[in-house]
């Protein structure tokens, strides 16, 4: 996407943008800002628990609710996961 994404949206597309930045509590295109701006540092980001993922893979349309997969058949032994997800977003 580039710096004029939201000026490329038109009619209900752009309805629905705003809506979206509304709901994350923005209140400019993120695509506006320069890329300096940005870190690209995971240990910046907010924490993600599985319940967030779980919600994420069950309720939202995509490839993994198109085909109806259980999150447990994704993550299987959720312990282990967990284990993983932490120690690759914060170290051992």
């Amino acid at each position: 996407m580039s710096y004029n994404y939201m000026e490329s949206l038109s009619g209900d597309a752009l309805t629905r943008y705003k809506n979206k930045l509304e709901v994350v509590g923005l209140s400019e295109c993120p695509y506006k800002l320069p890329a300096d701006v940005w870190l690209n540092d995971m240990k910046q980001w907010p924490e993600v628990t599985f319940h967030d993922l779980y919600l994420y893979l069950t309720s939202f349309p995509g490839v993994q609710s198109h085909a109806n997969v259980d999150a447990s058949e994704v993550f299987g032994d959720l312990p282990s996961a967990s284990r993983i997800l932490k120690e690759t977003l914060y170290g051992p």
